[in-house]
């Protein structure tokens, strides 16, 4: 399948994102992963009051801060000719799909953790994990890279998939409200 470094075969101009660089495509990779992140933030902050549950999140908002460090210095190790080749629109196109995917994770809408739970997987299992190993694959070293992204997204999507094993099932985890993370002063 053609990825990252293939696209300098496409046509200029075959598509609405035919013309954005590898660069861009990296940098937009990175705000998909800051995104990620800050909504693992967010759900560390919402089940606080289960210290165990509210690390188990802040391990995935870890996680992702290290894909976008991983991505940063990966481009930081590009040459100019290499930022400049147009990326696949394809690909490009699915990573707009996933930024989308994660700007409409709406907080205000959790209302358990089964519900927090839900997007989690299915953040973790959408283009963006796929997204990322393009990028590492691409850019690495062969074995390097294919080593490091294997253990890294499986770690990863690991995690969420023993969350029963660790803390709860299903319906363990509707029972279990979220917080707000917006502090309210009390009246005096």
């Amino acid at each position: 399948m053609s990825t990252l470094r293939d696209s300098h075969t496409n046509k200029p101009g075959s598509g609405p994102n035919a013309e954005k660089p590898v660069e861009d495509f990296i940098l937009q990779a990175i705000e998909a992963e800051n995104l990620a992140h800050d909504i693992y933030v967010q759900f560390s902050q919402m089940f606080f009051h289960i210290p165990g549950v509210s690390r188990f999140w802040q391990d995935l908002a870890y996680d992702e801060a290290k894909h976008a460090y991983t991505l940063k210095k990966t481009r930081q190790t590009l040459t100019t000719e290499q930022r400049s080749i147009p990326a696949d629109p394809k690909l490009l196109c699915r990573l707009t799909n996933t930024i989308a995917l994660l700007k409409r994770v709406s907080l205000d809408a959790v209302r358990t953790l089964d519900g927090a739970y839900e997007i989690a997987h299915e953040l973790e299992f959408s283009e963006l994990n796929y997204i990322f190993k393009c990028v590492v694959n691409d850019f690495m070293t062969q074995e390097e890279g294919e080593q490091f992204v294997v253990r890294t997204i499986d770690e990863h999507q690991r995690k969420l998939v023993d969350f029963t094993d660790h803390f709860g099932d299903r319906h363990w985890r509707r029972h279990i409200q979220a917080r707000s993370t917006t502090y309210v002063a009390s009246e005096k």
